[in-house]
């Protein structure tokens, strides 16, 4: 038991790192060019509604897993998005079984949390963006049991707060729509200490996102 915590917290410490090194590396570039007058002239624009819905693949304690995402925002000036989702990993991860008088019980792991994001793009070419999100969650995580003899419930639940910074390319099609793909960091501030899961791990990500606002604008709805 001590070696695993020991390797899981040195796993945390390099991802750690990594994160501070590829975000401090990468905006130290951008602040050569003005980050800050960029974005506080991007807050002048006139804000736009987006819609984005994302995938994000990771690990709990070695175990791949997918987290399902639906996020609303407000796009200034194509530089600055800021907004809110709500995230919860996908059914069938499953971290454990038990066998009782026959009875065989199954448990998986469920994570579901609401986020607060702030992105920044120090690229746009065209039809590509490339995008620094930032974003802190608040939710629960717990474990469910169930079995063919009836079971199912709940049990070990407790809040979780988690901070995910990374970095997203996106391809813009057609105007209103935008597809995109990157990677990133899950680093947990809060952890379930009810469960022995290890949610802090690399990420990667894909999504896609409607325009609403230029939609609207364009079909004269305001």
């Amino acid at each position: 038991m001590k070696i695993r915590v020991f390797c899981a917290f040195r796993v945390e410490i390099r991802i750690f790192v990594f994160s501070v090194f590829l975000l401090t590396t990468t905006l130290s570039s951008a602040q050569q060019v003005g980050l800050t007058d960029t974005i506080r002239n991007a807050f002048d624009k006139k804000p736009t509604v987006s819609f984005r819905l994302n995938t994000r693949n990771s690990f709990v304690t070695g175990q791949p897993i997918a987290t399902i995402g639906a996020k609303v925002g407000w796009n200034f000036g194509d530089k600055v998005s800021v907004g809110g989702g709500v995230h919860w990993i996908e059914h069938n991860t499953f971290t454990g079984a038990a066998l009782e008088n026959g009875i065989l019980t199954l448990s998986e792991v469920r994570m579901m949390y609401g986020s607060v994001f702030f992105e920044y793009s120090f690229i746009y070419k065209k039809r590509w963006q490339v995008f620094i999100p930032v974003q802190l969650g608040f939710g629960v995580s717990r474990n469910r049991y169930f079995n063919n003899a009836g079971v199912d419930e709940f049990r070990d639940g407790a809040a979780v707060v988690l901070y995910e910074p990374g970095m997203i390319a996106e391809y813009s099609f057609l105007k209103y729509f935008g597809i995109g793909a990157g990677g990133g960091v899950r680093l947990m501030l809060l952890n379930n200490r009810r469960i022995d899961e290890q949610f802090t791990a690399p990420i990667w990500e894909v999504r896609f996102k409607v325009r609403f606002g230029e939609l609207l604008n364009d079909l004269g709805v305001n």
